[in-house]
Parts: structure tokens; sequence; C-alpha cells
């Protein structure tokens, strides 16, 4: 009976021999997985490492774009901050856009999920040609009814068509943007922050804009604006100018969901039929990925 005992714990645990033996390995594979991961972020917190991660991604990513891409100088001094001077993108000898400078703050860990959430970006001495940028890239492939969409990068964001993008400080310095071919503003100084991330709020803020039309036109001085895309809300208040010598005050008001009530007066608090100006009621129709007015 005892020999048969032993027999019988022998052979249970040699059944447990190979299940013990696997959950050991896979035991091993986590741990080395996760001292890897480790290692790399204490790599990354190095600066020279840094350096050649830098310098070996940035001319790939400079090739995948159209035209020609030339950097002055670029530095990663943070693990989650990266900086560029002399930024100067061209086509067909013409140049699209330019930058003294340029510095993002990026959080690493949406970057996993998809998403390009910021801390902060700022761009000194901007120009940008919008029209010439859009043509670059011309009009997108569809594709087939039998042919899965490619994942992309950044994923879909919180609007349809728009990338899962956000920061929570935006600062850009614009002596000349192009909005279309016979359009352009100067001096643009926009100060704010937006959150278009998929699952985000879809809100844009912008604390400051000040621009003002090339030429003898428009401009304003001093205008805020709070827009909640998901639910076509807009509103905002602003002073500035029609045209030389004929000062405005601009006023944005929410009337329900996608429709908001513009008023352009002389002066706050004046408004037709008292005072010469202009009020309008205009609402947005979704179509797709658009908002059309």
């Amino acid at each position: 009976m005892q020999g048969e005992k032993q027999i019988h714990e022998g052979g249970r645990e040699s059944r447990r021999g190979p299940l013990a033996r696997a959950l050991w390995w896979v035991g091993i594979g986590l741990g080395a997985a996760a001292g890897l991961i480790v290692i790399l972020l204490l790599l990354l917190l190095l600066p020279p490492v840094r350096g050649a991660i830098l310098k070996f991604a940035l001319p790939r990513a400079v090739e995948s774009l159209p035209g020609q891409v030339a950097v002055g100088t670029a530095a990663w001094p943070e693990l989650e901050a990266l900086e560029f001077t002399d930024l100067r993108w061209e086509s067909e000898g013409e140049v699209v856009a330019s930058a003294d400078t340029l510095e993002v703050s990026v959080r690493l860990w949406p970057l996993m999920s998809g998403d390009i959430r910021a801390r902060h970006l700022i761009a000194h001495n901007l120009s940008l040609d919008i029209p010439a940028i859009t043509r670059l890239f011309g009009p997108g492939e569809e594709p087939g009814p039998e042919e899965a969409a490619p994942r992309s990068f950044p994923r879909p964001g919180a609007m349809p068509g728009l990338p899962s993008v956000a920061s929570d400080s935006v600062s850009v310095r614009a002596p000349s943007v192009r909005l279309t071919d016979s359009a352009a503003i100067s001096d643009l100084l926009l100060v704010g922050g937006f959150d278009l991330s998929a699952g985000g709020s879809g809100r844009v803020h912008i604390r400051t804009l000040r621009a003002r039309a090339e030429g003898e036109g428009w401009s304003v001085s001093d205008l805020e604006v709070m827009a909640d895309l998901s639910r076509g809300k807009l509103e905002g208040r602003g002073s500035g100018r029609v045209a030389e010598g004929l000062p405005m005050a601009l006023a944005i008001e929410p009337a329900g969901e996608d429709r908001f009530r513009i008023a352009l007066t002389r002066a706050e608090g004046l408004e037709p039929p008292d005072d010469p100006g202009m009020l309008a009621t205009i609402g947005l129709e979704r179509e797709g990925s658009d908002l059309r007015g």
C-alpha cells in the first residue's frame, strides 16, 4: 500500500511538472519584458540617447512629407519636450510654411492609444500658406467597399474627420497666414487651448486672438472665443475695426444647439435698431465631418 501511494504521488507530481515549468517561463518572460521597458525608459532619460534617436527619426519624418523640409536645429532637452529652430517647408520654390522656433511638449502614454496630447505648443514667427499645404497633400483616397480602412495615427478624434489631438496651451505668433488664394491675415497672436481627442470634450478655447487683414481691411484687437464643437455651440466677445476709422464690437452668443447669434456693432451694448450695426442668427448643418452654415 505504501509503495502504491508513493507511485500515485509521484505521478501527480510529474503531472504538475510541465504546468509549473510553463508558469515559470511565463513569469521569466514577463519579468524580462518589464525589465526591458524600465531599461528603455531609463535610457530615454539620458540626453545622448534621446539625441541619437532624434537624429535617426527626424530625417525619416521629413522624407514622409511632400515638398522639401529644412530644419536648422532640433533638440530633445526633456523626455516630453521637443524644440526646433529655423523650420522651412518649400514646394517648387515657394515657401508654404516656416517658423523661427517651434516648441512642443507631448505626453508619451497617450501616444500608445493613438492620441496626441500636448502640454503646450509654442510657435514664433510662423508663416503659413494653407491653400498651398492643402494642394500638396491632394484629395484623400477612399477605401473600396471590400477594403478595410487602414489604421491611422493619430486615430479619429472627437469630431468626425478630425484627428485625436489636444493641447492644454497654445501660443502662436504669425506675421502672415494665407487663408485662401485671395485672403490672408497678418500679425496674428493666438493664445488658448483645445481638446479634439477621442472621448474628449470637443472644445476650443481661444483666450486671446489678435489679427488684421492684409491691406486696409478689418482687424481684431482683442477676441475671446469658446467653441463646443460636439454640440455646435459658439460664444465670444471682442473688439476691432471694420475698416480704417470704423471701430467695431463683436459679440457671439449661443442660440440653441447648432445655432448662434452674432452682433457686429460700433460699441458693446449698442444694437440695431437703436444704433447702426448687424445682427444675425446662424445655423449649422452637420453633414458627415462638415459643419456648414
